[in-house]
C-alpha cells in the first residue's frame, strides 16, 4: 500500500493483476488499474502525487497518471532476477521523467483536439 503525499489516495496492490486507488476520507474505492501481466506486488506513489507505478511478478514497472487515470508507461528490468518487490523514486529522476510524461501527455492530448 501507498498513500499520496496530501493523503487524499490510497493505493493498493492486489494478487488479482490490479491496483485499486482509494479515496481515503470516503473510504471509496475511486478506480482500478489493471495490470496487463501478473500479480502486483508493490505500488508507490511520486513525491508529487500525480504519479503511481506498480512493480510486478513479471518484473514490469508499470507508471500511471493518477488525476488522467492513464497507463502512461512501464519499464522491464531483465536485471532482476526475480519480481520486483520494492519501488523508490528519486526525487531528480522523477521530476524529469514526470515532465517528460506530462509533456508526451499534452501533446496526445493536444492531438486528439485538433481531430
Amino acid at each position: 500500500m501507498s498513500f499520496s503525499s496530501d493523503g487524499y489516495y490510497l493505493a493498493s496492490a492486489s494478487q488479482d493483476n490490479t491496483v485499486a486507488l482509494w479515496e481515503v476520507f470516503s473510504g471509496n474505492k475511486i478506480y482500478t488499474f489493471i495490470d496487463p501481466q501478473l500479480q502486483v506486488n508493490v505500488v508507490k506513489f511520486s513525491p508529487n502525487g500525480k504519479i503511481l507505478a506498480s512493480g510486478s511478478n513479471d518484473k514490469n514497472i508499470y507508471v500511471w497518471q493518477i488525476n488522467e487515470k492513464l497507463f502512461v508507461d512501464y519499464y522491464f528490468s531483465d536485471e532482476l532476477e526475480d519480481k520486483v518487490s520494492t519501488l523508490n523514486f528519486s526525487a531528480e529522476k522523477i521530476r524529469t521523467k514526470v515532465n517528460r510524461i506530462l509533456k508526451k501527455e499534452r501533446k496526445r492530448n493536444q492531438k486528439k483536439l485538433k481531430k
